[in-house]
């Protein structure tokens, strides 16, 4: 009888997402740039890749860099390099942004010491990586 109860449940909250037609994002900010590229720092320090696909929009307008990030998961040929470059991580100052583009400058690498900046650009009011 539980098991039948848990299973309504979770089909109930699975079809309630699904009429909703919201998008499970796990809570990225796409209204701020330096969120968005803060996810990547977390997923490797974290060891989580489940957000990165999100932060590439479906048009396919980026670098392939930013393809690696986005398709980075565990069995990824990558993974290993992606953990050690991005664990250390963190954004450092504020980002510039010019219309629907924007910059913001990070250090990463293994000893968290080298200095990069990462394109953003923004669609529908959501900001997604372009490019480093």
């Amino acid at each position: 009888m539980r098991f039948s109860v848990a299973v309504i449940f979770l089909l109930s909250c699975f079809f309630f997402q699904a009429c909703t037609g919201k998008r499970n994002n796990n809570s990225i900010d796409f209204s701020n740039p330096v969120k968005v590229v803060q996810v990547i720092f977390d997923a490797a320090r974290n060891k989580d890749s489940s957000r990165l696909s999100l932060l590439c929009h479906s048009n396919g307008q980026y670098d392939g860099d930013v393809r690696d990030i986005c398709e980075m998961n565990p069995k990824h040929k990558k993974w290993g390099q992606f953990l050690r470059w991005f664990a250390k991580g963190e954004v450092v100052g504020k980002p510039i942004i010019r219309k629907n583009h924007a910059q913001v400058k990070f250090m990463f690498g293994p000893l968290g010491k080298d200095r990069e900046k990462m394109s953003l650009v923004q669609y529908d009011g959501k900001w997604y990586l372009s490019g480093y």
